[in-house]
């Protein structure tokens, strides 16, 4: 199989990402959110959307065939980056 060219693209993904050190250090659960201010690096919240990178490969007979790829969904637990 050959790749002629790649797109990509921004996407959502279907939870969200959760800063757990905060919520182990006694954020409150209210409802669909956490309430207080994040402590690992990179989060603007305690739970912020999931995001995700879809790739399109056009192949030589211009047919474009998708994939999508996520990140982990607690980032910085665990040994994981933030």
């Amino acid at each position: 199989m050959q790749i002629k060219d790649v797109l990509l693209a921004p996407g959502n993904g279907a939870f969200f990402y959760d800063d757990q050190a905060a919520i182990r250090s006694g954020a409150t659960h209210d409802g669909f959110i956490y309430v207080g201010e994040p402590t690992t690096p990179g989060f603007n919240s305690i739970r912020i959307p999931a995001s995700s990178l879809s790739i399109g490969l056009i192949l030589p007979d211009e047919t474009v065939v998708w994939g999508d790829m996520m990140n982990v969904q607690y980032s910085g637990a665990g040994g994981r980056d933030p």
